[in-house]
């Protein structure tokens, strides 16, 4: 999946041959880096998806519901008075 993006690739190519000895076969190198990248990623997005859904349920089932829209409109608002405002 990430091979398909291009930003994925020039990381690819930029980092791991720094990793890469040159005296050893390539392809077992290159095949464990690309699974320790991997396995990196699951674990970082395993993460963000389980305090999603922590947030998730303490927002849904609490009065946080409401200052969390007050706290985001706010925000938007003031974002379109500092674009409005803006020469």
């Amino acid at each position: 999946m990430s091979m398909s993006n291009m930003n994925a690739v020039l990381f690819f190519t930029a980092i791991f041959p720094q990793f890469i000895e040159s005296d050893v076969p390539i392809a077992p190198q290159v095949t464990l880096l690309y699974i320790t990248f991997c396995a990196c990623w699951l674990v970082a997005f395993m993460s963000y998806a389980t305090l999603g859904a922590l947030i998730r349920e303490y927002v849904r089932n609490s009065s946080a519901t409401r200052w969390l829209h007050l706290l985001s409109g706010t925000v938007y608002f003031a974002a379109a008075g500092m674009l409005g405002f803006r020469r």
